[in-house]
């Protein structure tokens, strides 16, 4: 569905509207939708019940640059970016929203950064006693996996890859 072909209405207030499929804003869409700008392919991600759930695509002239899983309107889940060449630009956990655990890559594929939890987040952490090994392990890695390869981006982590874990 071409998101233009949809209603919307911002009640979570982070950006991410719900989708309906009537005017009135009363029945809410469930199922695929596709954004475009400039005729380009720019978004697609799934929605469920009104919100975005599963997988959301971002793209830049037609090329991939973002995959994130969602839940409830807020990515939450793996996420990877890529330059417009294909290569990796970072591989990232988020839960609600904020980023938890990230590395960040050249190009070439050097490591230039690596995140960790920010201490405005520690109490997701708390809340999750297993921290970000638990969150990790919500991530649908085989669903990501499979979006990935279709663009010819098999999810080959970087050699030396792992998740920061803060200490407790």
């Amino acid at each position: 569905m071409n998101a233009d072909d949809l209603y919307e209405d911002n009640i979570y207030g982070n950006g991410n509207p719900t989708y309906y499929e009537d005017e009135e804003c009363k029945k809410t869409y469930t199922g695929h939708v596709e954004s475009f700008y400039n005729g380009k392919l720019e978004e697609e991600f799934d929605v469920v019940d009104g919100l975005r759930n599963g997988i959301q695509k971002e793209y830049e002239n037609g090329i991939l640059t973002e995959i994130d899983e969602t839940r409830g309107n807020r990515t939450s889940g793996f996420g990877v970016s890529y330059y417009p060449s294909g290569a990796f630009k970072a591989i990232a956990i988020t839960y609600d929203d904020n980023l938890l655990s990230a590395y960040f890559y050249s190009e070439e594929g050097r490591v230039l950064d690596k995140s960790e939890v920010l201490e405005r987040d520690l109490d997701i952490l708390e809340k999750n006693p297993d921290g970000i090994l638990n969150l990790v392990s919500l991530a649908d890695f085989e669903k990501m996996n499979q979006e990935i390869i279709k663009f010819g981006h098999p999810l080959n982590l970087p050699k030396g890859f792992e998740f920061v874990v803060p200490e407790k």
